[in-house]
């Protein structure tokens, strides 16, 4: 069995019959050993892997690096985007925060780690020029690491528990508070459809019209649209929150029917938007924009590959889907935004009309202090109406 490198992370892991088993750094006597000590399980249990994992025993002496390796591997399984299975974004915060905490006190024992390294760290994020609200997620992402390994023995509880009364940074710190997205600007939305596909641009204003998650837009199929009445319902099985058992249904109006309409006419299973129909109309465009003459070079087809690597799929994800506006932007020469910018277009324009509270509701938010915090104005909003019963009274 052979041990393998992933360079750009810097750990070693042996596969035994597709499923990895990590060892540690690579090149480190500790993964030299662990290889070892895993390679003879192995062998005495039959050339099979035995039920208990030896390298998920408790061990007094992990190191800091060793703890991120077992905790990262940990959050891929865990936090998994159902629609895809693969994993959230979460997990690249989680790379981010541990890349951090093992580059200053990677070789130190997680049972010797105390407050005040916790403390530094938050000083390089500062340093590093970090948002508030980041700094805060990644060191509550290092915390939750050592909750976790103490919740399985690998650290001490008294670590886990000290790490508890960490104080995160407050208002009066000179450090940049995350700022509100803004909407798109009319022109700067007009000026990038050109660029889009039909498919990609059937997206982008959908979302426009209806405030829906940008993964929400990606996983809609015909089957999760009620379109009985006259205001069509559309209920995502896999949404944001359905791991807390919340439901959520997006209404659309005239207009986002008139929208989806044309994209409806498929299996009730299969994903409205195609990537692969995307992919399509790009090299369509690009086969009727050739300069060489069609009875000179290759024909239109032949350069393509008969099992590519990356082929396009049948649906969008949140990635590919931003990918392409963010390429669309560049060709319009306008600043670059992202889908998910329309929602606080959405709301900025659908709140002025409607209110706060159905606003709320049709982002998909418990509470409407979530909206006014990262959706709408409620400050201004709030002002007019202090100035309105201020002038009856006078």
């Amino acid at each position: 069995m052979r041990c393998h490198h992933i360079r750009g992370e810097d750990r070693a892991y042996v596969s035994f019959s597709g499923k990895r088993r990590y060892l540690g750094v690579f090149g480190s006597d500790e993964a030299k050993l662990r290889y070892d000590d895993l390679i003879a399980a192995w062998l005495k249990n039959g050339r099979r892997l035995p039920d208990a994992d030896p390298l998920d025993a408790p061990d007094a002496g992990l190191t800091i690096t060793e703890l991120c390796v077992r905790y990262f591997v940990h959050a891929e399984a865990t936090f998994v985007v159902r629609a895809t299975g693969k994993p959230s974004t979460h997990v690249g915060n989680v790379k981010l925060a541990l890349r951090t905490l093992r580059r200053q006190y990677g070789p130190l024992l997680a049972n010797d780690f105390p407050l005040a390294c916790l403390v530094a760290i938050q000083d390089e994020l500062v340093i590093d020029g970090l948002a508030r609200n980041t700094v805060k997620g990644r060191i509550n992402i290092i915390r939750a690491m050592f909750k976790w390994a103490a919740n399985r023995d690998l650290v001490e509880p008294a670590v886990a528990g000290g790490l508890s009364v960490f104080q995160h940074l407050d208002d009066r710190t000179d450090t940049p508070k995350w700022t509100k997205k803004q909407p798109v600007p009319d022109a700067d939305f007009d000026a990038v459809l050109p660029h889009l596909s039909p498919v990609v641009r059937a997206m982008v204003q959908l979302q426009r019209e209806s405030g829906m998650r940008s993964g929400e837009v990606c996983w809609l199929t015909p089957g999760q649209v009620d379109t009985r009445g006259a205001v069509w319902v559309y209920s995502p099985t896999h949404h944001k929150m359905i791991h807390k058992g919340k439901p959520r249904h997006i209404r659309l109006s005239p207009r986002a029917q008139n929208i989806l309409r044309p994209w409806m006419d498929r299996a009730a299973e299969a994903n409205c938007f195609s990537a692969a129909e995307s992919a399509a109309w790009h090299r369509q465009r690009r086969t009727l924009r050739r300069k060489t003459d069609r009875r000179h070079g290759n024909r239109a087809g032949v350069g393509l590959k008969k099992n590519p690597r990356h082929a396009p799929r049948l649906f969008f994800d949140w990635a590919s889907y931003a990918a392409s506006v963010r390429a669309a932007c560049d060709k319009a020469g306008v600043t670059r935004w992202s889908p998910n910018h329309l929602r606080h277009t959405f709301a900025s324009s659908f709140e002025a009309a409607a209110g706060l509270k159905l606003t709320s509701e049709q982002l998909g938010h418990s509470e409407t202090r979530t909206t006014t915090s990262f959706y709408v104005e409620d400050s201004q909003r709030r002002a007019d109406e202090l100035d309105a019963v201020l002038a009856k009274i006078a």
